[in-house]
């Protein structure tokens, strides 16, 4: 998503052990069995599948001490998993909190014959998020955890908030998609405008037989993410970046045990596309969560052009937040505050959202 972004903070590769002793299944049972690891030093690390929903998913639990604050990762995408960049920024997190990553149902690590008999739907990954909040919340003896959404994962995060909103501290949405229809509209016009101003023929002709949107039900997914393509190609994303080459690079040094795996990773991505375009096409929260209980946090670059600031602050000025809310406008920053940004996240992580759940 021309300009300099804020340094990479906590570039470190991080070791995460895998405890295969067995698979916790969770399906509304609370489990009391902790399946990861305390290590000499006091550090917690698991990479492991548990059984959530009825069907395996993949979830990596870090932190430099288990009775710290957990922080629950819910990446967006839909379908792109962030675990592979998440070495970028983790370490900075478990200063404050144990951070768990969590491929969602039918993504990447989470892709399984298993998805044929209880495939993914909005309703299941609401219910897949409760479940696993309340399982971790059982493991680390905590009360309440706190829920960190990236970009399309605010709906199922808020709707998950309004169903048990004693099961967070607070929730955080970090480039949050609140109006799809008005976003992507945004969105492709810049596209389409900046592919002209460059004179950018491979863009133009990608980008113009898609046409104005919206789009038919049917070219839907395949339009969505042939836009964001072309977003993180021009620079929509991270501003005066090729984020698709920010990313990949990023990836690359990721550990071994948390490394993209390519044929998982497209077939997830595709798979969530397909199950939840219909939900995504239409997400409006003004008009779907106009009151939430929970504490909430937004937290937004102002130059993104997936989920553009302007769409973001109207949705908070409107909303009901009984628990209180901010915005925190992070300036020269696009989609991916994490990544670009993550000294200005940690601010508000641990400086403003950790003293509440301590």
């Amino acid at each position: 998503m021309a300009r300099s972004y804020a340094p990479l903070l906590g570039f470190v590769l991080l070791g995460v052990s895998v405890a295969a002793c067995h698979t916790p299944r969770a399906s509304g049972v609370i489990q009391h069995n902790r399946p990861f690891d305390i290590q000499e030093d006091g550090r917690v690390a698991m990479g492991q599948v548990v059984s959530v929903g009825e069907v395996p998913q993949h979830i990596d639990i870090s932190g430099r001490d288990e009775s710290q604050p957990v922080l629950l990762y819910m990446h967006g995408g839909p379908g792109h998993s962030a675990l592979p960049a998440a070495h970028s920024y983790t370490e900075s997190l478990e200063r404050h909190y144990i951070v768990v990553h969590w491929d969602q149902r039918g993504t990447q690590r989470s892709f399984s014959d298993a998805l044929e008999d209880f495939p993914l739907t909005h309703e299941r990954l609401v219910a897949d998020t409760l479940e696993l909040s309340r399982l971790l919340a059982d493991w680390f003896k905590q009360e309440r955890i706190v829920l960190v959404a990236e970009g399309s994962a605010a709906l199922p995060a808020l709707a998950a908030a309004r169903h048990t909103p004693e099961a967070f501290y607070a929730l955080v949405l970090l480039s949050p998609m609140v109006d799809a229809p008005a976003s992507i509209a945004h969105a492709y016009r810049w596209a389409l405008d900046t592919a002209h101003q460059g004179a950018h023929r491979e863009a133009l002709l990608a980008l113009q037989p898609l046409g104005e949107p919206p789009w038919s039900d049917a070219a839907w997914p395949s339009s969505y993410r042939i836009l964001n393509r072309w977003l993180d190609r021009l620079g929509g994303t991270v501003p005066g970046q090729d984020a698709e080459a920010l990313r990949g690079g990023i990836e690359v040094r990721a550990p071994a045990g948390q490394r993209s795996r390519p044929r998982l990773a497209s077939r997830g991505e595709a798979y969530t596309l397909e199950r939840l375009s219909g939900v995504l096409a239409t997400q409006d929260l003004a008009a779907q969560m106009p009151v939430v209980d929970v504490p909430l946090f937004f937290i937004v670059g102002e130059a993104d052009q997936r989920a553009p600031f302007a769409e973001v602050e109207a949705y908070y000025r409107a909303l009901e937040a009984r628990g209180g809310k901010t915005l925190v406008k992070l300036e020269g920053v696009g989609h991916w505050p994490l990544i670009e940004a993550p000294d200005r996240v940690l601010e508000v992580l641990a400086g403003r959202v950790w003293p509440m759940a301590r």
